[in-house]
């Protein structure tokens, strides 16, 4: 078998996390699709990677599917996926790799997400043995939902060039031909499999009506601007990036430019830039609808903006917006600070179940009061177990310097300073040398992980298996990923820890992704 060879009629046996399908060529080995496939349908696909032991493709077709599987009508035009067909005039406005999965009702999708966490504990299934799964809980909103979003410029996709990636060609001959990077600005997501190419995005049902609004006003005056969008392989051009961020308990709107300001090199262009800056400062709808407005200079070739390496220029409010948690056993909604750069959870409503939740699993002692979190972020867990009473004291520990400075003013802002403390550092460094933590270790009743998608490293499992032998302390850990958290949980138990709860919590309808509380004791 070889890259770009057709198999027909392979049979998704099931899908893994990650939304990549699972399947058995005729030699034997598995072929892993990725792309908008579901469990119990027969596909053709295009083969992209050959290893020893497995294949990887693109959908090509699906030949067959099981008609209670695939349930619903997609919502959005743009979705990506071989059973809905494409006008060939539409080609450049479809693709999108989000919401893989709309062609399930949400009750099948939540099925598929049970599914998908059982699937994760297969290799470790007697976890599930001493802490069966729980029902998981839905998101409040299924569509609407997410307060952040990030659109970006870019180019048509047109249809050959479409042709040749769905056969696997990532090639770019005969693109020139296709689209001008100077006149056609496009504005929206990366193509499925592509970082190069920008679906056209119409319309996203993930945000607001409100934000939606702003979103189409912002793409008529940066596509009638006269700026070109930039060129990731050329790297030139100017529009990088619209992100858009909503207080959905507040109702304050964030809007960040990105631009890569080196590349306007000419006199004309200067010209161009400098009337869309001040349209910028004194159009109507942007100053009655953005309650900030910022400009970002990204002149990295990376499309990742670190606040250290960026030149930010606020056009309008205070360069933040505020967003407030309101928990079930909280007398006052928490509030927090949100800057261009700051992590928050993507859903608001569902970050309040998220977190009531877990609270509903703590039992400190009472000579236990201490709470410690490990990834404490911007201190969006532990201030809100604070403001529902739950703990005394809290200690964030976070390797990132920024997050720590916005957890010390959000601390600040709900008069939680005096009973929490954040510093920056690694955990197993500072347990044993920051006086302060060394001052209250032994009052810590409960500890918090919520690591990034790749989950602890070995070394922090057996550290906190370590901690556990000197201090006795609830554990709950928080993920985004049940492979990971699969994986640490096995280190954790067979290190002495009690599994007492498994719940799951969806975060992204219309996604694979699903959250995860695991409650040790």
């Amino acid at each position: 078998m070889k890259k770009g060879q057709i198999l027909h009629n392979i049979v998704i046996t099931t899908v893994g996390f990650g939304g990549v399908g699972v399947g058995l060529a005729e030699d034997g080995r598995k072929v892993l699709v990725k792309g908008s496939v579901l469990p119990h349908s027969t596909i053709d696909c295009s083969i992209f990677k050959v290893k020893k032991d497995y294949i990887m493709a693109l959908p090509l077709r699906v030949v067959s599917i099981e008609p209670e599987r695939a349930d619903q009508t997609p919502r959005c035009p743009h979705y990506s996926n071989p059973l809905i067909s494409v006008p060939e005039n539409y080609v450049h406005k479809n693709g999108c790799g989000g919401c893989k999965r709309q062609l399930l009702s949400y009750p099948k999708q939540l099925e598929l997400k049970t599914h998908l966490v059982n699937d994760s504990f297969r290799g470790v299934s007697y976890l599930l043995d001493l802490a069966p799964l729980q029902d998981i809980i839905p998101s409040p909103l299924t569509y609407q939902y997410r307060n952040k979003i990030e659109f970006s410029f870019g180019k048509y996709i047109t249809k050959a060039s479409n042709d040749r990636k769905a056969k696997g060609d990532r090639s770019t001959q005969g693109d020139e031909q296709d689209f001008s990077h100077y006149h056609e600005r496009q504005l929206g997501f990366h193509k499925q499999g592509s970082y190069n190419h920008v679906v056209d995005v119409d319309q996203c049902y993930l945000i607001s009506d409100k934000l939606h609004e702003v979103y189409n006003h912002m793409k008529n005056l940066c596509k009638n601007s006269g700026l070109p969008v930039y060129d990731q392989k050329r790297h030139t051009g100017v529009l990088r990036h619209i992100v858009m961020r909503q207080g959905f308990n507040t109702d304050q709107i964030l809007i960040n430019l990105v631009v890569a300001n080196e590349k306007i090199n000419s006199k004309e262009l200067d010209i161009v830039w400098d009337t869309f800056y001040k349209t910028l400062l004194s159009d109507e709808v942007l100053r009655s609808a953005c309650t900030t407005f910022i400009l970002t200079h990204n002149n990295t070739v990376s499309d990742a903006v670190r606040r250290s390496e960026a030149e930010t220029r606020i056009l309008r409010g205070e360069g933040y917006i505020f967003e407030e948690l309101k928990l079930n056993q909280a007398e006052r909604p928490v509030r927090f600070r949100i800057s261009p750069f700051s992590f928050f959870q993507t859903n608001t409503f569902g970050a309040q179940e998220l977190f009531s939740k877990a609270a509903s699993f703590i039992q400190l002692p009472e000579d236990k009061q201490t709470i410690m979190d490990l990834y404490c972020g911007a201190g969006t867990i532990g201030l809100s177990l604070l403001s529902q009473g739950i703990g005394k004291d809290l200690i964030g520990i976070e390797i990132v310097e920024d997050a720590i400075r916005d957890a010390k003013y959000n601390a600040e802002l709900n008069s939680l300073s005096d009973q929490s403390y954040f510093v920056a550092g690694k955990t197993e460094a500072l347990i044993s040398t920051d006086p302060v933590i060394q001052e209250k270790i032994e009052q810590v009743g409960l500890v918090l992980v919520d690591p990034p998608r790749e989950g602890l490293h070995k070394d922090v499992c057996v550290f906190l298996n370590e901690l556990k032998a000197k201090y006795n302390f609830q554990l709950i850990y928080i993920s985004c990923n049940p492979v990971t958290l699969a994986r640490d949980l096995d280190l954790l138990v067979q290190g002495g820890r009690k599994l007492e709860n498994l719940q799951p919590v969806d975060m992204f309808p219309h996604t694979h992704h699903v959250e995860m509380i695991s409650v040790l004791s």
